[in-house]
């Protein structure tokens, strides 16, 4: 029992300031634009940030299947409005791979494990 006022060491602190980081996935040709305003503006009204993990030319099909095909590059209106929400404050854009396209057949899938940095950088 506790008297009033007196802090229960059984009851953790709650410390002032919270420090979260938010990750948007997939920024990309196909996601959906309606959906990344809608959390850009919800950023803004809340004074918060958000990484957008951004992937330039989509693989075309499964990205969980490895081999050659198809990209789908974001179009000029994706990119303004990347542009624009990391010119404002409210996002930062990292690079989530190049075509978000695995490179083996089981898991995990990743499309740079196992290239070396300069292998990486021609693809």
């Amino acid at each position: 029992m506790t008297r009033r006022g007196a802090r229960n060491p059984m009851k953790p602190a709650v410390p002032k300031n919270i420090q979260l980081f938010l990750r948007f996935d997939d920024y990309c040709a196909t996601s959906p634009p309606e959906v990344e305003q809608g959390v850009v503006a919800a950023l803004t009204r809340a004074g918060m940030q958000a990484t957008f993990a951004v992937v330039p030319a989509l693989t075309e099909g499964r990205y969980h299947d490895p081999g050659e095909r198809g990209t789908v590059l974001m179009d000029d209106a994706k990119l303004a409005f990347l542009r624009a929400a990391v010119a404002d404050g409210g996002v930062d854009a990292a690079l989530h791979g190049w075509n978000h396209r695995t490179r083996m057949m089981a898991p995990p899938h990743a499309e740079f494990d196992g290239m070396n940095p300069a292998a990486q950088m021609d693809v």
